[in-house]
């Protein structure tokens, strides 16, 4: 009978990717600081150890460089080429600077041409480490201004690396009662009046770092607040040109600390388009209280904004604007520009004394209801003018009298238009008896009161 041993055999196999021929031995020393596989700066250190042509590369080769597979376009960033003759013992450290990117493997190249792996695999499939950009910081200075006494608070902000951020103050001054915490809120009540230079820095979470300059200025208190006030007021019919009055300090209780000079904007419902003011120009800080007309055509208007508008060195401008009527939607009507009235009535007849007159004057255009006025010169006398335009009355004087009426809207608006009335002498007057008689239009007229005007010999009879 056979028998049988039944024994196991164990064998360790070691895993070597073998590439064009080449790979490096247990004395070859590859290092890259920072290290690890998550977000890194750039540039990276390597540090590369060991005899040339031995313990890596092959003795027939010049010297090698490093590759780095990047995500972008599947390209490889190389480092500078190193040269190196057989057998030298090498300890190389330098520098590898690589574009912001997801890396997939690091590879020594050997002059002429072949390699091996360092970091990753052939396959690409793993992420060696993330190259991540510096910060930017993306506030803006001047920073807004504050005032003494009330409490002021901003953030500064930064970009294109990864946070968290941490922030402080490296140069100059801050007001007098503000500072800055680490996650860049400047805040506090500020003291003293004045502008304040200093330089802040922020870091990201793979520790590079990034610093710039800002200026705050500080302003009195304000006494009044921003306050607009438009003449006439309500949100029915108008008359153009309207008053507008501004009062603040500018820079801090309206517009901001770039802003130079402003403009007022109305939009109106013609064609969709925006009416402006004049624009008036101001320093940071001035206490602002400007009275000015704006002339506005027929129209009704939808909203008005004031613009702030700043300007910088190189001839280009920006602006702002904030709502001080009306609303973004341009959904209320806040007034309506309507024409001033006119006055139709170009002559009056003429009348003589004695006689009872009434005339009605007529405008058109404007709001109605009209008001009537004499304005100068005067009526004849005995005649009226009363404030729904009509002249009425019994003129006692004969004459020619000139006069200007002027009519008024109910948005206030007036026209004038000078005018003249001639009033001419009564004619005679002829009582005849019972025995009278005249022949009149071959009748006889017996005791009746005739008018004779002794100008054509005429009898009238009354």
């Amino acid at each position: 009978m056979k028998k049988y041993i039944k024994f196991t055999i164990y064998v360790s196999f070691v895993a070597v990717i073998l590439l064009v021929g080449k790979s490096a031995n247990a004395s070859f020393v590859y290092t890259r600081t920072p290290s690890g596989n998550g977000n890194i700066a750039s540039p990276i250190t390597v540090r590369v150890q060991g005899v040339f042509g031995l313990d890596f590369c092959d003795s027939s080769d010049s010297g090698y460089r490093i590759a780095f597979l990047n995500y972008r376009n599947g390209s490889e960033d190389s480092s500078i080429t190193l040269d190196h003759t057989s057998e030298e013992a090498v300890d190389d450290t330098f520098q590898v600077s690589l574009a912001p990117d997801t890396y997939r493997w690091a590879r020594i190249f050997c002059s002429p041409s072949s390699y091996f792996f360092v970091e990753g695999n052939p396959q690409g499939t793993v992420n060696i480490f993330t190259i991540v950009g510096a910060p930017v910081i993306v506030t803006g200075s001047p920073l807004s201004n504050g005032s003494v006494g009330n409490f002021y608070s901003t953030t500064l902000e930064a970009a294109s690396s990864v946070g968290p951020y941490t922030w402080s103050k490296i140069g100059g001054d801050l007001p007098d009662g503000l500072s800055v915490n680490s996650t860049g809120i400047i805040s506090g009540t500020p003291t003293t009046t004045g502008t304040f230079n200093f330089t802040v820095q922020v870091q990201d979470s793979v520790s590079q770092v990034v610093s710039k300059s800002f200026n705050l200025s500080i302003f009195p208190a304000s006494t009044t607040g921003f306050i607009y006030t438009r003449t006439p007021l309500g949100s029915g019919n108008i008359a153009s040109p309207i008053t507008v009055r501004v009062q603040g300090v500018f820079g801090l209780d309206f517009c901001n600390s770039t802003s130079t000079e402003y403009f007022l904007s109305f939009l109106n419902t013609r064609n969709g388009s925006e009416d402006h003011s004049a624009s008036f120009v101001h320093s940071q800080g001035d206490i602002v209280d400007d009275t000015f007309q704006v002339s506005l055509v027929s129209d009704t208007y939808r909203w008005n904004r004031i613009f702030c508008v700043g300007r910088n060195n190189v001839g280009g401008f920006f602006e702002s604007y904030f709502f001080v009527e009306g609303n973004p939607q341009g959904t209320v009507n806040i007034f309506t520009i309507t024409n001033p009235p006119s006055i139709v009535t170009d002559s009056l007849p003429s009348t003589i004394v004695g006689a009872h007159y009434a005339r009605t004057l007529l405008a058109n255009t404007g709001t109605p209801p009209y008001i009537w006025s004499v304005v100068s010169g005067s009526l004849p006398v005995g005649l009226s003018l009363s404030s729904t335009g009509e002249i009425s009355g019994t003129p006692t004087t004969a004459g020619n009298s000139s006069f200007t009426v002027q009519v008024t809207d109910a948005s206030s608006q007036t026209a004038t238009k000078g005018l003249s009335i001639a009033v001419n002498p009564a004619p005679s007057t002829v009582f005849l008896t019972h025995s009278s008689s005249v022949a009149i239009d071959n009748s006889t007229a017996v005791g009746e009161i005739c008018d004779i005007d002794t100008t054509n010999s005429n009898l009238l009879v009354r």
